[in-house]
């Protein structure tokens, strides 16, 4: 059975890459990953995105063939064009957790399910929040 997709922004989402704090509990990441494909849309060129990654000690848990960077297209998340490069490697149920206009606008256009986040405090609480509302939407695939 083809595991469902959770994917992922990562700056203000997983990581705040000003402060470098890390905003996921990553206990949880690596539970999910136990029932979940994981993949990354970021905006950030691929080495920077495999560091911090490698950082948080969870770029094993990722899909490597879903892990989209700035490298892997012209257009910027708001374009849509990373969700649908995304999209078009997975055949399966999807949903995008991120915090940003950019991120929700490009997943509309790609016509992905999207949930925001807003990390004013308590990110992981937030983050964790995200994740349970993830897994209900795919649920119902």
């Amino acid at each position: 059975m083809v595991k469902k997709v959770i994917a992922f922004d990562l700056d203000g989402t997983l990581i705040d890459f000003e402060s470098r704090e890390v905003l996921a509990d990553i206990s949880d990441i690596k539970s999910l990953a136990k029932d979940y494909t994981l993949a990354l849309v970021t905006g950030s060129p691929r080495q920077e995105a495999l560091e911090a990654l490698q950082a948080m000690d969870i770029l094993d848990l990722f899909d490597k063939n879903l892990i989209i960077t700035q490298d892997d297209t012209d257009g910027g998340k708001s374009t849509g064009e990373p969700f649908l490069v995304l999209k078009q490697r997975i055949r399966t149920a999807l949903v995008f957790i991120g915090d940003s206009d950019a991120d929700q606008i490009g997943c509309k256009k790609a016509e992905l399910s999207f949930i925001r986040i807003h990390n004013t405090s308590n990110p992981d609480e937030k983050l964790r929040s995200a994740i349970a509302n993830a897994r209900e939407v795919l649920r119902e695939y």
